[in-house]
């Protein structure tokens, strides 16, 4: 739920009820802290979280966000979803600059890419130009394009390779003794 965080409903709430954008707000920020949270029972736990907003979002500034972020282990890695396959129903890049918290190093190694196109320009599409990503775009834009669900599985997969706790070559489940799992 970033929409009451986000910078373009920031331009829109001045003409909105203010009640209700108070309310919208509260909601947000409650489902926001929620997700903290159980990202925290997640790290006391051992185990990995992965929190994901636009770059722009004010969610990043707000207060149990940050704590979060100074946990050991956590940190805020910029992904250009452009690089991920991000586009508008006709194929045009779009950029949208998000943030991807987590306490999962392999994840954000595979996340942390940013478009070096210059001038609008798009580098994962040569000679394409980025769109704005608002009204339907940013509709989808809200769906992660493949790539960017590849590259977290992807992430993901590694962590677990680091931690011991995946074999290549190993299908379907099979046990893991945690009392061996390095630290």
């Amino acid at each position: 739920m970033c929409t009451a965080f986000s910078a373009w409903q920031r331009i829109n709430n001045q003409r909105r009820d203010p009640d209700l954008v108070c309310q919208e707000y509260k909601r947000a920020l409650t489902h926001l802290s929620f997700c903290c949270e159980l990202y925290n029972i997640q790290i006391a736990n051992g185990h990995y979280f992965l929190h994901e907003h636009p770059q722009q979002a004010r969610s990043w500034s707000e207060k149990v966000v940050q704590q979060l972020l100074a946990a050991p282990g956590v940190e805020k890695v910029v992904a250009h979803q452009c690089q991920f396959g991000a586009c508008d129903s006709k194929g045009s890049p779009i950029k949208k600059p998000t943030c991807f918290m987590s306490n999962s190093p392999a994840i954000r190694d595979e996340l942390e890419r940013t478009c070096t196109g210059r001038d609008g320009y798009c580098s994962y599409h040569p000679g394409e130009v980025h769109v704005k990503c608002c009204g339907m775009t940013a509709r989808r834009a809200a769906i992660f394009p493949f790539l960017l669900c590849k590259a977290i599985l992807k992430g993901f997969r590694e962590q677990l390779k680091r931690d011991g706790i995946y074999e290549q070559g190993v299908v379907g489940l099979h046990h893991v003794d945690y009392s061996e799992r390095a630290h």
